[in-house]
């Protein structure tokens, strides 16, 4: 029996959980095999194989060095780890070319995975069949990578993941940091990623109580209860100050990418770029909170030229603020190559004007 393109079989899932977060790296859920017939030529992919890439997405990565990277990756080890010699020749679009053997889409989102719908869950980020030997293919066989959002060292991953399956290799097999099914194994120094994303997480929920301290106190202001206001907006300064700790927290845990294996797998050029609009953010917050807070006091003491400017100052900063576009624990995650983007999205409301 032969199988259509849409109808190959689907690579194996990578749904990774640790520490209350995923990361989607591989391809889908359901592992089944294509029937086999006799063929004496072994895996159909042996000898030399031709490749095409079909680039659909907005990415803005190198897309054919990372499929040169990954092919030149399986053309010098699959006679270790698959068992039998191959080597990848990356040709054109296919219009000058004779039909190519494999098909390499590259996609925006993981909606897009057009081979492994029926079987998707929001880890995934990739798709391909798992061809064995013996088994009967029609050409091109297609392996789909997401490539937008990820850093580029992750995208090139998950491409040689599934190139893996294409050459028989399940999540069992080796290289362990390119097919396995453990984030742990997939992801160098992943317990320092998880602190990074822990820390700038706590950072984020002290933002979100300051800004409910904040918004309690303009509650009062707007009473005419500046007594009462006071204190809510010293809370809040307070928390909007405990803000630049849990960056120097996550920055700390950060300078583990530095010797790692494999730093292009986390943007950290990118990830720096977020602790540093974290920490301006972190600083109009406490500014805007300080002067309410003094704001506040002065009106209880009758003062309203210093109540008048130290108001002003607020409002000033919190303009500022509106003009900035903080990064949220997704956009950390997403540098960190952690991409499991509904449980990382929180949202935040900010302070209110006074």
């Amino acid at each position: 029996m032969t199988l259509r393109r849409r109808e190959l079989l689907r690579g194996a899932a990578t749904g990774m959980a640790g520490a209350g977060l995923s990361a989607g790296l591989a391809g889908c859920t359901d592992v089944q095999e294509f029937a086999e017939d006799a063929d004496p030529r072994g895996h159909p992919l042996a000898g030399t194989t031709t490749v095409v890439i079909d680039d659909q997405s907005e990415s803005t990565h190198d897309l054919e060095a990372i499929t040169d990277t990954s092919l030149s990756f399986w053309t010098e080890n699959a006679g270790q780890y698959a068992g039998f010699e191959v080597e990848f020749r990356r040709v054109g679009d296919g219009s000058g070319d004779a039909d190519p053997d494999v098909e390499i889409e590259f996609l925006d989102s993981r909606e897009e995975l057009d081979g492994c719908q029926e079987h998707s869950t929001d880890n995934i980020l990739g798709c391909a069949p798992l061809i064995k030997e013996n088994n009967r293919i029609d050409r091109p066989v297609v392996a789909e990578v997401v490539a937008t959002g990820r850093p580029s060292g992750e995208v090139e991953i998950t491409t040689k993941h599934e190139i893996g399956h294409l050459l028989g290799l399940g999540h069992d097999a080796e290289p362990a940091y390119i097919m396995s099914n453990r984030i742990e194994d997939r992801l160098p120094e992943y317990e320092a990623r998880v602190d990074v994303l822990d820390a700038f997480r706590a950072g984020w929920s002290a933002r979100n109580d300051g800004t409910r301290a904040y918004n309690e106190g303009i509650g009062y202001w707007n009473d005419d209860a500046y007594q009462q206001a006071i204190d809510p907006f010293e809370r809040s300064r307070d928390l909007y100050q405990s803000i630049e700790g849990h960056i120097a927290t996550a920055e700390e845990a950060a300078t583990a990418f530095e010797e790692m294996q494999r730093p292009e797998t986390v943007d950290r050029e990118r990830l720096q770029r977020y602790f540093d609009t974290a920490r301006t953010v972190a600083d109009l917050l406490i500014e805007a909170a300080e002067n309410m807070r003094a704001a506040a006091e002065a009106m209880a003491d009758g003062d309203r030229i210093t109540a008048r400017d130290r108001q002003q100052a607020a409002n000033d900063a919190l303009q500022e603020l509106d003009g900035i576009d903080g990064p949220s624990p997704a956009d950390i995650g997403r540098a960190l190559g952690l991409v499991r983007e509904e449980e990382l999205d929180e949202g935040s409301d900010g302070p209110s004007g006074s």
